[in-house]
C-alpha cells in the first residue's frame, strides 16, 4: 500500500476542513494495482483489503473526535471548533436577588449627620498656587449616607 497525507487525499474534499486533516498522521491507501490484485485473488483478499481500510477510517475518526477535553492535547491545538464549557454548578431554583423574609439592608440618607468633616483645597488643580491665605468664596456638601437595618 502507498503513504498518502490526508490532506491530499479525498477524506479532505469530503470534510471540506483541511486545517484540521492537515496534523492527521499519514496512512496508507492501496494503489489501483494493489486493489486489482485482491480482485484477483478472490473475494477473501477484497475483504481483508476492505477489513483493513475499515480500522484505517476508524481509527481517522478518532483523530477527529479528538479535543483539549477527552485527550491530552493542548486547547490551543482546538482551533475553532472549541466545546462549550460546561459548567457544574447546579440551579438551585431559587429567583435572583433578595429572598422574600430577607430584611433589607441599606444606605438611607440622614437629615443630621454625627460628624462633618472639611476638606480644605490647598492648591489650584490649573497653576498649582498655594490657596491656603485665600478666603472661602463657595461652600459645598456631599451626601452623608449612614447603614440602616
Amino acid at each position: 500500500m502507498a503513504t498518502q497525507r490526508i490532506s491530499n487525499g479525498p477524506l479532505a474534499k469530503i470534510k471540506g476542513n483541511r486545517r484540521i486533516l492537515e496534523g492527521m498522521t499519514a496512512l496508507k491507501v492501496p494503489t489501483p494495482e494493489e486493489v486489482h490484485t485482491a480482485y484477483e485473488h478472490g473475494e477473501a483478499a477484497v475483504q481483508s483489503l476492505v477489513t483493513g481500510l475499515v480500522g484505517v477510517i476508524r481509527a481517522l475518526e478518532d483523530q477527529l473526535a479528538k479535543n483539549s477535553r477527552n485527550s491530552s492535547k493542548p486547547p490551543a491545538s482546538d482551533g475553532l471548533r472549541k466545546p462549550s464549557p460546561k459548567s457544574l454548578r447546579q440551579s438551585s431554583g431559587k429567583s435572583s436577588g433578595g429572598q422574600p423574609g430577607h430584611a433589607p439592608y441599606h444606605l438611607e440618607a440622614v437629615p443630621t449627620p454625627q460628624y462633618t468633616t472639611v476638606h480644605r483645597v490647598t492648591t489650584c488643580q490649573s497653576c498649582q498656587a498655594d490657596l491656603t491665605d485665600v478666603p472661602v468664596s463657595t461652600c459645598e456638601s456631599g451626601r452623608c449616607l449612614t447603614y440602616r437595618s
